[in-house]
């Protein structure tokens, strides 16, 4: 079974990913968020836009 959820972060830069996702999904543990992350089940994708209005 595979389940995929995007979460689009607008600018939370000073938050660290763990405490993010525990936003979202407070029922899920932190140890199994780390868990997760560690294992590759949770990943995170990281993109800069530069916008140039002009």
């Amino acid at each position: 079974m595979t389940v995929i959820r995007t979460i689009i972060v607008d600018d939370h830069s000073s938050i660290r990913v763990d405490k993010y996702i525990r936003k979202f999904f407070p029922n899920i543990t932190q140890s199994i968020i780390e868990k997760f992350l560690r294992k590759g089940l949770i990943r995170v994708i990281i993109k800069k836009l530069n916008l140039i209005i002009g």
